[in-house]
């Protein structure tokens, strides 16, 4: 652990309201562990109290990106109480975060707080709302596929067609999930050649007996993948199943 300087990059705020809690350890993004008192968390960050190398105590307002994802997410966590609105909106920022199974525990304490909300969400009511979500989930899955994580832009994209295919991100996200599909059998191609290029003799001809033994179960693989996508990807819902 390390005294407040590190986070002097941040900016100095005052938060004469805000109600201080026990001294905690803030963990920033890049793992250093920050001994100093939580006194406020809401969606932009983290507002903390610390003490500089000099003696001086200063206030630092830390942003959501300069922290540790699993150690903002059990602050907010904590902080959100029962407002069923912000944990939705929280169950965002979390699958965002690749926090797939946190972002549901968050639908289910929103589904508790106020589960007239989520029923009515879930009913297709407050557009505006799935509409925000939808885009924010695509945007996200976008990003991650421009950097080549693919796995996460996948569970995000098929999150999307699953459960908002009626917004129009969602709708957007069957041409995008079509080039994620191109994108991964060419990363997946050059791969298997680059593997290939470095077998010896005797690796690559046990490697082409395998291929030759395998290739009936891998195209039904390939099939099979081809029809849920074709599924995914399907306007009518009739067909889709």
């Amino acid at each position: 652990m390390r005294p407040f300087t590190g986070l002097l990059a941040a900016v100095v705020v005052t938060a004469s309201l805000a109600l201080p809690c026990l001294a905690d350890d803030l963990i920033t993004a890049d793992g250093t562990s920050h001994v100093c008192e939580i006194l406020k968390v809401d969606e932009d960050g983290v507002l903390a109290r610390g003490k500089m190398k000099s003696g001086d105590v200063v206030e630092l307002k830390v942003p959501v990106a300069r922290l540790d994802p699993l150690c903002y997410y059990t602050l907010r966590d904590a902080a959100i109480g029962n407002d069923g609105k912000a944990r939705i909106r929280f169950a965002v920022w979390c699958v965002e975060n690749e926090l797939f199974s946190r972002a549901k525990i968050q639908m289910r304490k929103a589904g508790e707080a106020d589960p007239k909300l989520l029923e009515d969400l879930q009913a297709g009511k407050y557009p505006e709302i799935r509409e925000g979500i939808a885009k924010r989930v695509l945007a996200s899955a976008e990003s991650d596929m421009a950097e080549g994580k693919f796995a996460p832009s996948r569970q995000k994209l098929e999150m999307l067609l699953a459960r908002l295919s009626d917004t129009e991100a969602g709708s957007n996200a069957r041409d995008v999930i079509r080039t994620l599909e191109t994108k991964e059998a060419a990363a997946d191609a050059k791969s298997a050649a680059d593997a290939k290029a470095k077998l010896s003799e005797e690796a690559a001809k046990a490697e082409e007996k395998r291929a030759r033994l395998l290739a009936e179960v891998d195209d039904d693989y390939t099939k099979g993948k081809a029809l849920a996508m074709e599924g995914l990807t399907e306007d009518s819902d009739s067909k889709a199943l």
